[in-house]
C-alpha cells in the first residue's frame, strides 16, 4: 500500500503527477499498480481530488488494469445537489464508488452504499 502525501497548499487534494510518480516507481520496483483511490470529500478534511484528471492519467500510463475507486463516504450524498455535482466529474470513468448516507442524511445507523460500473470482476 502506498500512501500518496497531500499538502496544505493543494487543500489536501491529491496530486496527479505525484500519483503517476510513485505508480512509475513502484512498476520500477518490480511492483504491479491495481488500485487508485481517489477522495471526494474527504471526513477529516473534506478534500476533493482531481478525479478525471487522475483517472485519465492512470489509464494513460497504466491502462485498465488498475482499478479505480472513488471513496465519498462524506460528501457523496451531495451528488444529489445539482450545486455539487462539479466536484463529482469524471466519477463516470471510475470502476466503483463508495459513500455513506448516515453521515450527510441523518440516518440512524451506518449505512455505506458501494456502486461498481461491472460486478463481474468481483464475481
Amino acid at each position: 500500500v502506498r500512501v500518496i502525501p497531500t499538502t496544505y497548499a493543494d487543500q489536501f487534494s491529491m496530486r496527479t503527477s505525484t500519483l503517476i510518480e510513485a505508480m512509475k516507481q513502484d512498476a520500477a520496483a518490480g511492483y504491479t499498480p491495481v488500485f487508485v483511490c481517489s477522495s471526494v470529500g474527504t471526513t477529516s478534511t473534506t478534500a476533493i481530488d482531481p478525479l478525471r484528471e487522475i483517472a485519465d492519467a492512470v489509464r494513460h500510463e497504466f491502462g485498465e488494469k488498475v482499478w479505480l475507486h472513488i471513496d465519498a463516504a462524506y460528501a457523496g450524498s451531495t451528488a444529489l445537489l445539482p450545486e455539487f455535482r462539479h466536484h463529482f466529474d469524471g466519477s463516470e470513468l471510475y470502476d466503483s464508488f463508495n459513500f455513506n448516507p448516515h453521515k450527510f442524511f441523518g440516518i440512524g445507523f451506518d449505512c455505506s452504499a458501494l456502486f461498481v460500473r461491472d460486478r463481474s470482476p468481483l464475481l
